[in-house]
């Protein structure tokens, strides 16, 4: 480390070092090039000795998140050609006033509430966590972080710097619909993951990271009202108006939600696992080839705020109401719970004993998951959609794509919940 910076005091950069990469943000030049030259090995490689002319920034997150900017640095060099690449993910409030702005006429103190500033800076603080202790163990398919910036509110900004992996991964939108071969890779990643995990000693990681499990209860506030907005822009009301009245109580009654994410699996008697608790499109990168195609492997893994200790099925249930049209999904429960426990037991080394789960609770449990992922998407299309640079045409497509999505799934929730679950419907309808 004092090697490292004796190295930079000698580097005559020609930019300014108090330079701010983002206008309304504090990080500078000089602590990214302090992060770069001191934790990088690839900069430190290609780049370590050269003085800097310039970096500069541009947000690359129009659209994909509502907690945190991301901006995508270039690094240019001093007498040469070259340049470097690198990401920070700075959480804020920006995106999210963007988008509650869109749907009211509420000032930027009347939408961040101390609440919501509570809610954010643990979220950044639960993925620093995921990173600086959970990553190792998981081994998901994630970047590179080379250094995490805590978020005290008023005191300090949070950061996240991390390698680039825009020339080589794609996140798709949250209108792209998906394949099989993607849902397959994606639930390949699972099995490693809760694999890894299971076979971790408990006392590392049982009962240390349960915060993220309210994380869906937090957002319950805003539901109503973005259901409502769906019904007013949505041309199929007089099919959707009766859904919504019908599950008016319960999709929004918070004990429901956290029996699902605290206690359902528990009772199944399914053993735990570190659940992502937010994968769809917008946080899975998927690796693209020489001419730029995206391909069916998942090259990164991406924001971990939500990463909380809970059932196997619940990243699948996400990932399939929130990634898939209602044709693809269903085609993909017929058999995705047959092929992650395949996936499982190749991890066990082919030792079906070591699998601690059955076919029939893992398929019940992803029930209970779906049905409260279900009713987020019309939130999803309203929020998502408004936010879009799209052009006319294309957010007109991608709301009927997010109505159909919508309206699958609902039909899907209410054969479920006035079939198997009908007890577990009558209990938290109220």
């Amino acid at each position: 480390m004092l090697e490292n910076l004796n190295t930079q005091n000698l580097i005559s950069d020609s930019v300014d070092p108090t330079k701010k990469l983002h206008p309304r943000h504090s990080f500078t030049v000089q602590w990214l090039l302090s992060s770069l030259r001191e934790n990088d090995e690839t900069y430190q490689i290609l780049h370590g000795s050269k003085p800097v002319k310039d970096i500069t920034a541009s947000d690359v997150s129009e659209g994909k998140g509502f907690v945190s900017i991301v901006l995508r640095c270039i690094v240019t060099f001093v007498n040469s050609s070259d340049s470097y690449t690198t990401i920070l993910k700075i959480p804020g409030f920006d995106s999210f006033v963007e988008v509650a702005q869109q749907q009211s006429n509420n000032d930027e103190k009347k939408v961040v509430t101390e609440t919501i500033k509570e809610t954010f800076a643990r979220f950044h603080q639960a993925e620093c966590l995921f990173y600086n202790e959970l990553a190792n163990i998981l081994q998901p398919p994630i970047p590179k972080v080379f250094k995490t910036e805590a978020w005290i509110l008023d005191e300090k900004e949070g950061c996240l710097h991390m390698e680039d992996l825009t020339k080589s991964g794609k996140i798709l939108g949250y209108f792209d619909n998906l394949s099989m071969a993607k849902i397959k890779d994606f639930v390949g990643h699972l099995a490693r993951m809760h694999k890894n995990i299971l076979t971790t000693d408990p006392k590392i990681w049982k009962g240390k990271y349960l915060i993220g499990q309210k994380a869906m209860v937090d957002y319950l506030d805003f539901l109503p009202a973005r259901c409502e907005s769906f019904l007013e822009n949505c041309k199929r009301i007089d099919q959707f108006k009766p859904i919504f009245d019908k599950y008016s109580k319960f999709m929004i009654n918070r004990d429901y939600y956290l029996y699902v994410e605290k206690q359902a699996y528990i009772d199944l008697g399914l053993l735990p696992v570190i659940v992502h608790g937010d994968a769809y499109g917008g946080n899975v990168m998927y690796a693209i080839d020489k001419d730029g195609k995206v391909c069916d492997k998942i090259s990164a893994l991406i924001d971990w705020q939500l990463m909380h200790e809970g059932s196997p099925m619940e990243d699948l249930a996400r990932f399939l109401v929130q990634c898939c049209d209602g044709i693809l999904r269903r085609k993909a429960e017929t058999c995705i719970f047959e092929y992650y426990l395949e996936c499982l037991e190749k991890e066990f080394g082919d030792d079906k004993t070591k699998v601690p789960y059955t076919l029939e609770k893992l398929k019940k449990a992803y029930k209970y998951s779906f049905i409260a992922q279900a009713f987020f998407i019309p939130s999803y299309e309203i929020a998502l959609n408004a936010t879009s640079d799209d052009a006319s045409e294309i957010k007109k497509a991608n709301h009927e794509f997010g109505v159909s999505k919508a309206f699958d799934a609902l039909q899907d929730v209410d054969q479920i919940l006035q079939g198997e679950l009908k007890t577990f419907f009558e209990k938290y309808n109220c």
